[in-house]
């Protein structure tokens, strides 16, 4: 007899430029689903992020920054690789790397892993953080589900949510995991984000060697009333004082992730990647050409305001921006920058506006979300505009740029004859709400 289960009868549907397939995972406000590009082989992880769900969270605006504009910059071994991101009028999703064996913690599950290999896994998370660290970021929700493992037994580091900027020691809101967020993430309004991970650090080592968490699971205070009662008899002598360092009282005797990876435990171990801090402190007079314009519409502030903090001295945002994306390589990603399908050359719908890009880009969004077309975006690309349709998808590219000096946008819009009317219908939208420069 055969099964008819609902997982059997999956109905796959379009997202943008993906099918998508079977929920893999589901969180409070997001599910993850396998997906398949229409255009190329391959399959991918897509994260669904519900807006209605999320917006019930006090940062959920910080929450989606995090999710859309930080994680598709970071590019280390050890991180899950977010490649785009995509708005529809109720959800954002993220597409990233398909990862086959679960989590870290459900692996060690299922195998019997030597110290070494324990070790050697420890070693990946703590490159993955220390390179957060060294460019001013802070993860703030580490935890053994949010290590997957690759099909190279590798370990990637994932879910941004709560990732943040932390350059001056000063972080607020109570973010993390029950039983691994640290005491001063409770008991303070305000506290040094990257301290506060090397105590989840602390508490990471110890799951993994234990085979159990060393504070209640479901633990909604700090966790410093139950310190005494750890039993570190439970993992091995070599990380013991490592632990120990991690789980100190005061976040200012704690190491930092760079100091922790010169532990002794990690002499007999092939090392992980080592990570240079990069220069965020001396001012940046030369930007790259095309920077200000992502950094505009990536903080929603006038391109002379992003110059300015660059020229400062001084970590800041912007700064720290600036040096995520001037670092990413170029990766090669099915169309990357899209025009319509072979032999079919586009239209080009060219006007320059009296306004920043990002003010455009919120303007672009406004017009064609309500209109049910999905907004993408990567860091190395044009906008792209998709209407998923019963039959052939209405498709056309965006490219916003920034004029030096000046509060003019150069727009150019390409669309194909599918989306020529569409097209024209957006860029009559513009230029009935900006003024249009005439040279």
């Amino acid at each position: 007899m055969k099964s008819t289960n609902k997982e059997q009868m999956q109905v796959y549907h379009k997202i943008h430029d993906y099918v998508v397939g079977v929920e893999i995972a589901r969180g409070a406000f997001s599910s993850i689903r396998e997906a398949f590009r229409t255009d190329s082989p391959g399959s991918y992880a897509m994260k669904l992020i519900s807006k209605k769900k999320i917006r019930q969270y006090i940062t959920s605006k910080e929450m989606i920054f995090s999710d859309s504009v930080i994680a598709p910059l970071l590019f280390h071994p050890n991180i899950a690789r977010v490649y785009q991101t995509i708005e529809s009028v109720a959800q954002h999703f993220q597409i990233m790397d398909l990862f086959q064996k679960n989590t870290l913690l459900y692996y060690i599950q299922y195998n019997s892993l030597t110290t070494e290999q324990l070790l050697t896994y420890l070693d990946q998370i703590l490159s993955a953080i220390e390179y957060l660290h060294l460019h001013d970021l802070c993860h703030r929700d580490i935890k053994p589900e949010n290590i997957l493992m690759t099909d190279g037994n590798e370990v990637k580091l994932t879910d941004f949510g709560f990732l943040t900027f932390s350059f001056d020691g000063k972080n607020s809101g109570t973010c993390g995991s029950p039983g691994y967020a640290a005491p001063e993430v409770f008991l303070f309004n305000v506290y040094d984000g990257k301290k506060a991970d090397i105590w989840s650090i602390g508490v990471l080592v110890y799951s993994l060697f234990a085979g159990t968490c060393p504070f209640p699971s479901d633990l909604k205070q700090s966790p410093h009333i139950y310190l005494d009662q750890v039993d570190f008899t439970k993992i091995p002598d070599c990380v013991q004082s490592f632990v120990k360092d991690c789980l100190k009282l005061d976040p200012n005797e704690r190491p930092t992730v760079s100091q922790l990876r010169e532990y002794t435990c990690f002499d007999s171990i092939k090392r992980a990647q080592k990570n240079e801090r990069p220069d965020l402190i001396s001012p940046i007079l030369k930007p790259q050409f095309y920077a200000p314009t992502k950094l505009s519409q990536y903080l929603s502030i006038p391109q002379t305001e992003i110059l300015a903090s660059l020229q400062q001295k001084g970590s800041s945002p912007e700064k720290i921006l600036y040096s995520l994306q001037s670092e990413l390589p170029f990766l090669p990603f099915p169309r990357l920058s899209s025009c319509p399908s072979p032999g079919r050359l586009p239209n080009i719908l060219n006007d320059v506006f009296c306004e920043g890009s990002y003010k455009i880009l919120s303007a672009i969004s406004s017009h064609l979300l309500p209109m049910r077309f999905c907004i993408s975006q990567q860091p190395q690309g044009e906008l792209r505009a998709v209407l998923n349709t019963n039959g052939e998808d209405i498709c056309f590219d965006i490219e916003l740029f920034d004029m030096p000096g000046k509060n003019l946008c150069d727009v150019k819009i390409k669309a194909g004859k599918t989306a020529a009317a569409y097209a024209a219908e957006l860029r009559k939208f513009l230029t009935d709400n900006f003024n249009v420069e005439k040279f």
